[in-house]
């Protein structure tokens, strides 16, 4: 699913990561570990095709992506990746069910209402659709860039410190869910962090 060959990426020639080979298998479930300045961040950006390293190749699926360049890649990386941030960042002026929406449309996909309404039913979101941004808690945000980064039923679902700001109880619930919605949809999931409470929530490690 995943096969990385060769990655170095420098910053003001310093390198920031490198990395020789790493493969993660279909519907796998890594945790991407690392202390700040580690390249945890960068790697998972370049994993999402958001930055090209300095030189090796990065493989998704039967793609290289490190080939593709520009609506060629932002089309793959639509229909085939999820991210959810460290922060939620959705469309201010769209309602939740809209903010699904147009994840779909922005990748050149038909809408799929029955697709969207059961990821919002999944998440226990039915109730807050046709909510705004500026309405919902900080955990529902989550789990509505949750629900956006699996609208397109990606092969590949990555999440940035997803629990780095939450207490213990809700840390192991949005981990559970991101674990749980993600064998549901038979996606590979990579989760970048410092925090080691999620280590006890993975089989398969990447140390940085």
């Amino acid at each position: 699913m995943i096969t990385l060959q060769n990655i170095v990426h420098r910053y003001h020639n310093q390198p920031v990561v490198a990395l020789a080979y790493w493969e993660a298998k279909a519907e796998e479930q890594w945790l991407l570990r690392g202390n700040s300045g580690s390249g945890k961040t960068t790697l998972l950006h370049i994993l999402a095709g958001l930055l090209t390293p300095t030189a090796g190749e990065v493989k998704i699926g039967n793609t290289v992506i490190t080939t593709l360049k520009g609506t060629q890649l932002d089309t793959f990386r639509g229909q085939n990746i999820g991210i959810v941030f460290q922060q939620p960042y959705l469309i201010k002026t769209l309602n939740l069910i809209d903010n699904l929406r147009v994840a779909q449309n922005m990748a050149g996909k038909k809408i799929d209402h029955p697709h969207l309404l059961h990821l919002v039913e999944s998440l226990h979101l039915t109730h807050l659709q046709h909510k705004y941004p500026h309405q919902l808690s900080t955990g529902e945000a989550q789990r509505v860039c949750i629900a956006r980064a699996l609208a397109n039923s990606p092969q590949l679902l990555l999440a940035d410190e997803p629990t780095a700001a939450l207490d213990d109880q809700n840390a192991t619930a949005v981990i559970n869910l991101l674990k749980t919605q993600a064998a549901q949809h038979h996606t590979t999931l990579v989760v970048a962090t410092h925090d080691s409470r999620l280590v006890a929530h993975f089989e398969k490690t990447l140390q940085l």
